[in-house]
């Protein structure tokens, strides 16, 4: 391949340029999206410069200086993101940057930078998050004890229990549900892990619902954890069964 294109000095972004969100998963194939239609009808690409955070060096670039997108003399990085990417021109705006088994190094902000022959130049933020969903939610009672089964509880008495989960990459959600309807959104501050005063990697959420009635008898109450929103979340269920004294 040719060797890489040295940006020009008119390719500054501006402060407002906006930013397309991305999510992935490892190993995903992505397609990064940039618009390459000319703000003129009669203009044309004459060059295509992707970068990714603040490296100043190409990691892929499209020369059709001389012979039009079509023909266009394509070079990308040699390292390993380099090796894994390529660009496809597309109907103006479909135009994207592949990007093939994506891993957690990958993710940043990638700029698409659009050269025309007589317009100004264009850039296309694209932010690529990869989502590592956490681990499966674990249930605890007001004793601290693991839930199993189906959990028995009093009427006339508080109902207090704790769902945990492990990991997860953005930070996981940890929510309560009852019948389809939001009973608990806000995410609990775990206590520290160890002496050292590092932070914890578990999330968790206390549901607490006071003076249990018996209209909770046969009701389902479901903990929903997620990382990011390409997933669906991962859900354990925790039946209800109330006595009465």
């Amino acid at each position: 391949m040719n060797s890489p294109l040295v940006p020009s000095p008119f390719g500054s972004i501006s402060i407002g340029t906006p930013t397309k969100l991305v999510w992935a998963e490892e190993y995903d194939d992505v397609e990064l999206p940039c618009d390459l239609t000319p703000p003129t009808p009669m203009d044309s690409v004459i060059m295509v410069l992707w970068f990714k955070d603040d490296i100043g060096i190409p990691l892929y670039s499209v020369d059709a200086r001389t012979k039009g997108m079509n023909d266009a003399i394509h070079w990308a990085a040699s390292d390993d993101l380099g090796n894994r990417t390529h660009f496809f021109s597309g109907n103006g705006h479909r135009a994207r940057l592949k990007v093939k088994a994506v891993k957690f190094e990958d993710q940043g902000i990638f700029r698409c930078r659009v050269d025309f022959s007589n317009s100004p130049t264009r850039n296309f933020r694209v932010n690529l998050t990869l989502v590592e969903q956490p681990t499966r939610p674990i249930i605890y009672d007001a004793q601290g004890r693991e839930v199993m089964g189906v959990p028995r509880f009093f009427e006339g008495y508080d109902l207090r229990l704790t769902c945990q989960v492990s990991g997860g990459r953005p930070k996981p959600t940890v929510t309560w549900w009852k019948d389809g309807q939001l009973l608990d959104g806000v995410v609990d501050v775990p206590e520290i892990s160890d002496i050292s005063g590092s932070s914890s990697k578990f999330t968790v959420n206390h549901l607490f619902i006071g003076k249990v009635t018996r209209s909770l008898w046969g009701s389902t109450l479901e903990c929903r954890a997620q990382s990011g929103p390409m997933n669906k979340p991962i859900v354990r269920e925790v039946p209800l069964d109330v006595y009465c004294e």
